[in-house]
């Protein structure tokens, strides 16, 4: 896959309207050669879909000379941004084609980096001393290095100017492995343009990031490229289309293998204070990272990279991992042992490339896999093929990734009394439950315990909070979560909870329960977590999926009886379909008339989607998480959140 490089500092802000290119979202067929391209015919140099008036026009300085050796792939070039931007453009080729024929050398100004070459500002300095002539063409030379290398000495006596301390955001170079300073043309152009007029004070330097038009839409498309698209069963993803339009799907599909950009840390603010947490942070933390309060959630810290991808563009020996590792990787973690299943002879302490087996075909000890794989992060190898084949050494870290794909922090024992990593919807989910300090709260299916410890917090750790989970290993992890930050208030029991209740029952302490027991009732059932991130592959088959409502009702109708009247009920899934969560909704207001919906607050998602008989005031008082590119309140897993009321007793 192409892994983009994020746009370096002076492009960040630069804010484009890139409209004109929805219209023509399709190949067009070039009015010239006939070839079906698309936005422009590279050969031609002509607009295909879009016409003069959906792009800018750039009006430069000087002229602008483009030589361009025919080696040079047509497709790969940029520099037919400029020639469609500007009518100050003329384009040559090489060989062949003709050189441009200049009377006089001081005219010109050629952008390479020849020994003689000044940088821009020293050679706009001595115009303004008088020492050179105002130019009135910069030559610019387009190939790959060796071919430019064949045109430079036609120029060698001419003024000539270099450009530093730039960094490329080509998405090219990535698979080229040049260094960060090798600017794409278009980029060579608009960075001399721009130290030009600076430098030489000319008025509106702003207009030259139009230069960056077809540029920047470009990057922003491979920028959004996903490592791999998710892929379902055909008849899983007819399943899914009941719930999403075409396009909306698509969109998932492509978002689904790539972590949230953002990483969302509750604080136990039972125990610590928020802005303390966050001073501790900052002092662990790279000084790449940025930490933010988030504005709304009170007991919620946002780690964000000040870079989209750290990874390096160096080629590296490749470490292919598996599926699981991979996902924690994504997420933060660097490379345990027993997640590598291939790798050449390196030594330790070489730089590695870390790439995950998409087609589960790589087998354990392969040296060089041949099979799909995904980079998705850099690292130095901290154990050899000896150590993690022959000796099998089961723990330890055998890759410390210094760079990834997305670029998250690895928070792995990081002030674990302190703070919690958890998705935001969740943390959004105990919100909207609002429990109170003294009440018993029931929380049904609880592994691994993060929304229970949070329900603990948000209570003072006072009250009662009983924690079900039927798989003895998930209420270990529970339990483990409640001694990392001294909870009282919790008991956790290993319980099935669709078996929860029990008509003949008086226990208030300990399952099963009989009616009108708990104050809140927490119900995150099992289900086909679609809306998972990072998915790299799902196996699942329409008959396992389409039977999770089912099961899905089994918790629901029961929490209902086991809940107070005046109590409340917050049902959460972190799946896709309306299945599991608008008609859940829509059959509890069917079957339990002492249950009224009312809105799930503190609102971060957005509403649900229609469905029938849920009327358009009921579909805006859940909450939806639908992931897409963008901020922390929409750069998410999948979710869903419900709250219910109940008015009276069941059966009144």
């Amino acid at each position: 896959p192409k892994i983009p490089w994020s746009l370096p500092s002076e492009m960040e802000n630069i804010s484009m309207d890139h409209s004109a290119f929805i219209s023509c979202d399709t190949r067009q067929r070039c009015p010239l050669c006939g070839r079906n391209r698309k936005y422009y015919c590279y050969s031609c140099l002509q607009l295909c879909g879009l016409t003069q008036e959906d792009v800018p026009s750039v009006t430069l300085p000087i002229e602008c000379h483009i030589i361009k050796h025919l080696d040079e792939s047509d497709s790969k070039s940029t520099a037919v941004h400029a020639y469609l931007l500007s009518k100050q453009v003329s384009m040559f080729d090489f060989p062949g084609g003709g050189l441009p024929p200049y009377t006089s050398t001081g005219d010109v100004v050629v952008c390479f980096p020849y020994k003689h070459a000044t940088t821009v500002s020293q050679y706009c300095e001595e115009i303004r001393d008088g020492k050179r002539k105002t130019p009135k063409i910069v030559l610019v030379l387009d190939g790959t290095w060796s071919n430019v290398q064949q045109i430079a000495p036609v120029y060698t006596g001419y003024p000539a100017v270099q450009l530093t301390n730039h960094k490329t955001a080509f998405w090219r170079k990535h698979l080229k492995h040049t260094p960060n300073s090798h600017l794409s043309t278009i980029e060579a152009i608009y960075f001399f343009y721009k130290e030009y007029s600076e430098a030489m004070s000319l008025p509106n330097t702003s207009l030259l990031d139009k230069l960056l038009f077809f540029f920047s839409f470009q990057h922003s498309l491979h920028q959004k490229l996903p490592i791999m698209a998710m892929k379902f069963d055909p008849e899983v993803l007819a399943y899914l289309k009941l719930t999403f339009t075409d396009k909306q799907l698509q969109s998932i599909l492509e978002i689904l293998p790539l972590p949230p950009r953002w990483t969302t840390i509750r604080v136990n603010t039972s125990c610590y204070d928020r802005e303390t947490v966050k001073l501790e942070l900052e002092s662990i933390l790279d000084s790449r990272y940025s930490i933010q309060n988030h504005s709304v959630l009170n007991d919620v810290l946002i780690v964000c990279s000040k870079q989209k991808n750290s990874m390096n563009s160096t080629s590296y020996g490749k470490v292919i991992i598996d599926q699981k590792c991979g996902k924690a990787v994504l997420r933060g973690a660097d490379v345990f042992a027993p997640g590598i299943k291939g790798l050449p002879h390196l030594k330790s302490n070489s730089s590695v490339s870390v790439h995950i087996d998409l087609s589960h075909k790589c087998k354990r000890g392969e040296k060089n896999f041949a099979g799909p794989t995904a980079h998705i992060a850099d690292g130095v190898l901290k154990m050899n093929r000896k150590d993690i084949f022959k000796n099998m050494v089961k723990s330890g870290v055998a890759v410390k990734v210094t760079g990834r794909h997305v670029d998250v922090p690895c928070l792995n024992n990081v002030l674990e009394k302190q703070m919690f990593l958890q998705n935001l919807p969740s943390i959004v989910t105990s919100h909207v439950l609002d429990p109170q300090p003294g009440e018993v709260i029931l929380d049904m299916c609880a592994a691994p315990g993060g929304k229970t410890t949070h329900i603990a917090h948000l209570m003072q750790d006072t009250g009662t909070i009983i924690a079900l989970e039927k798989v003895g290993h998930k209420i270990d992890k529970i339990e483990k979560n409640i001694l990392k930050q001294g909870l009282k208030s919790i008991r956790a029991f290993k319980w099935d909870a669709t078996n929860a209740f029990s008509e003949t029952s008086i226990s208030v302490t300990c399952p099963p329960f009989g009616r009108e027991v708990f104050d809140r009732i927490l119900v995150d059932p099992p289900c086909s977590a679609l809306g998972q991130r990072p998915q790299l592959s799902n196996q699942c088959r329409i008959s396992e999926i389409s039977s999770y409502p089912a099961y899905q009702w089994c918790f629901v109708a029961d929490a209902i009886k086991m809940l107070r009247e005046g109590g409340t009920l917050v049902y959460s899934t972190c799946s896709f379909p309306v299945q599991e969560n608008e008609m859940i909704v829509v059959r509890v207001l069917d079957t339990f008339p002492e249950m009224e919906l009312v809105a799930a607050e503190p609102r971060l998602g957005g509403p649900g989607f229609p469905v029938k008989g849920l009327m358009e005031e009921h579909a805006s008082l859940v909450q939806r998480f639908t992931p897409q590119h963008g901020g922390v309140d929409v750069d998410t897993i999948g979710f869903f959140i419900a709250k219910f009321k109940k008015l009276r007793q069941s059966g009144l």
